[in-house]
């Protein structure tokens, strides 16, 4: 299946220690050694590893997504104008507890509207990886009517979801029963 595949390609390739690749040391490493990086820093090595946008996008699967014509058009529909690509990112996270910024409610900020979608390569639920979302977060007049509605986005490997990510939400600090492999696109 495509999912096997990504993820069997995924831990071939060498990833950077951080979030980010820029949030990392920016030394590459193999999957093999993941679990043995023992870098102590505030951001990097705290359960998040990243691929960068040629790793990525070298994949066929994850590349024929990034330009689907279909995500094309529900950003389009979303963002009321002919939206093109503007970013991909793939990161795996390994069984600890994350201690990372991005385990903290936050906004993935940009100076326009976008529509990011969440390619889960890995089933998630509460417990192992699920992203949390503060439903409606992402409309100004409905900020106060979101303090309490936690939505945990608990899928099978392959789903892709479409949000907001202006709107508030975080990783989760959990991941007890495998690794999470996502994939991050955005158009705007």
């Amino acid at each position: 299946s495509q999912v096997k595949e990504v993820n069997k390609y995924f831990r071939l390739q060498k990833m950077y220690n951080g979030h980010d690749p820029m949030q990392s040391d920016l030394k590459l490493i193999k999957y093999n050694e993941i679990y043995s990086n023992n870098v102590d820093h505030e951001i990097f090595n705290k359960g998040y590893f990243s691929f960068d946008v040629k790793t990525s996008l070298s994949n066929q699967v994850i590349k024929n997504l990034f330009f689907n014509k279909k995500l094309k058009k529900l950003a389009d529909i979303y963002c009321g104008f002919e939206t093109e690509p503007y970013t991909i990112s793939t990161m795996l996270n390994i069984k600890k507890e994350i201690l990372h910024p991005v385990a903290e409610f936050h906004r993935d900020t940009d100076d326009f509207i976008s529509l990011g979608f969440f390619i889960y390569w890995s089933e998630t639920n509460k417990n192992n990886g699920s992203t949390c979302y503060k439903t409606g977060s992402h409309l100004v007049s409905n900020l106060e009517n979101t303090i309490n509605q936690n939505k945990y986005i608990e899928v099978k490997a392959g789903t892709i979801v479409a949000g907001d990510w202006m709107g508030l939400h975080r990783g989760n600090q959990k991941m007890e029963e495998s690794e999470r492999l996502i994939t991050m696109i955005k158009l705007t």
